[in-house]
């Protein structure tokens, strides 16, 4: 880390570029809006040759900070599934998204020195294609001896599954771990009828193991100064249709030998599974069925310039209807690049009264902490999705209390999946939190 840097980072943050600089390859944990991407940046060493893998709409907010905080390097967007990737320049950075990850060597001309994988968790299945053509290039530059640092504040989205395909990827599930089996016993996992259950007692040992390739620092432990989180919950009566939709659904699944919790797990790691279809079908009746009690949430808080406010969904049909109030704003899948960079600068400046995002495309590489209230009208089926939304007004640069205000549904259907909800975060909890090395800021 070159001394001009110096003034730039916290002083953790310098320890976890310290630390990652001792290791050949390691994975970067730090909960949600402590600045992985910077550290991450700070790690490739003068005129190195880097490989940058990100999502598609992080791939200007990496190169905007290198251009702020790396003058020495040099980096170029990645575009197209054609796209030739020239390292023969030194201090060349080229990012890529995941979907345009070379399937091919060949398309390489010269080699990276280090690879650099940011919100890794989106390689978390070994069998898709983005994941496999990752791990081939991965693999190559192992063998060669470059260096490998991945970044997720979420390691861990569904199960622990999900950590051995990153860990795999980085080359480090075997001199971590050993084999599968050995890692699914201390993680409390079984093979099952219906594939791998993880409630079994997991082994105390986890976090020392851990931390011999991971990283993880909280909020709490290095940003004293940011302010706290509080959660409210507000229970919203089912009009009858939806609620006879629900309980038909709990049924089908009951006459099909499938527990709702068992449905909702397959649902969150199978988008395929009739278990999907189905639930993804009363998740968005239940979603539709709280829209009235949001419309008078958003009413009665009345946001003005100074504190708008961020409203969350899964679904499409409650944000593009609160979105429509005037001197708000909509954010999902469909939003341009182009126009998702523009509203975030006109909040950050205070020009919008509410923004209202689909959790998954506003979970990532946005910055709103003009905003000290969200509301979750519903959630995603993973809670690692649920704390990036979270984390886009809790982060670097808040100087107010935060309130996350959720929806459930009076429903079994919907209060189940909170209490999941909870459970999953139970796991993480042991798994990466209880891992977290404590430094102070």
């Amino acid at each position: 880390m070159r001394d001009w840097l110096g003034d730039s980072l916290k002083l953790y943050q310098k320890v976890g570029v310290y630390w990652m600089n001792a290791r050949r390859s390691c994975l970067l944990a730090d909960e949600q809006g402590l600045g992985k991407t910077v550290q991450a940046i700070c790690t490739i060493p003068s005129g190195a040759r880097a490989l940058v893998v990100c999502p598609a709409i992080a791939k200007q907010v990496w190169r905007d900070h290198i251009d702020r905080l790396r003058p020495d390097l040099k980096p170029v967007i990645a575009k197209g599934l054609d796209y030739v990737y020239d390292f023969t320049e030194p201090g060349t950075v080229i990012i890529a998204n995941f979907r345009i990850i070379p399937a091919s060597l060949t398309r390489l001309v010269g080699r990276p020195d280090m690879i650099v994988g940011d919100e890794v968790h989106y390689l978390k299945n070994l069998d898709s294609d983005r994941t496999m053509n990752a791990y081939n290039v991965c693999l190559d530059h192992s063998r060669r001896g470059g260096r490998i640092v991945f970044a997720t504040g979420t390691p861990i989205k569904n199960t622990p599954d999900d950590l051995w395909s990153i860990l795999t990827l980085l080359g480090q599930a075997a001199p971590t771990f050993g084999d599968r089996k050995n890692y699914m016993d201390l993680m409390g996992g079984y093979r099952a009828a219906r594939g791998v259950n993880w409630d079994r007692k997991r082994s105390k040992d986890i976090p020392q193991i851990m931390r011999k390739v991971m990283l993880r620092r909280e909020k709490d432990d290095v940003l004293k100064e940011l302010p706290p989180r509080h959660y409210k919950t507000i229970t919203v009566a089912v009009p009858g249709p939806d609620r006879e939709l629900c309980d038909e659904a709990l049924k089908a699944l009951s006459d099909r030998g499938i527990s709702l919790e068992e449905a909702i797990e397959t649902a969150a790691s199978n988008n395929k599974s009739i278990e999907f279809t189905m639930m993804s079908s009363v998740c968005k009746a239940l979603a539709n069925a709280k829209i009235k009690a949001l419309i008078n949430l958003v009413d009665e808080l009345d946001p003005n310039s100074d504190s708008p406010l961020l409203v969350w969904s899964r679904h499409v049909d409650p944000i593009e209807i609160v979105g429509a109030r005037p001197g708000w704003e909509v954010l999902h899948g469909s939003t341009s690049k182009k126009k998702r960079a523009s509203i975030q600068h006109r909040f950050q400046r205070g020009e919008l009264k509410g923004l209202a995002l689909s959790i998954k495309s506003g979970g990532t590489a946005l910055t709103l902490t003009r905003s000290n209230h969200s509301i979750f009208c519903d959630e995603e089926w993973s809670p690692a999705d649920n704390e990036q939304a979270e984390a886009r007004n809790h982060r670097l640069g808040q100087t107010k209390p935060v309130t996350y205000t959720r929806l459930v549904a009076d429903h079994i259907l919907d209060r189940r999946m909170a209490e999941i909800q909870f459970e999953k975060r139970a796991i993480v909890k042991h798994v990466i939190r209880d891992s977290s090395i404590r430094y102070e800021s």
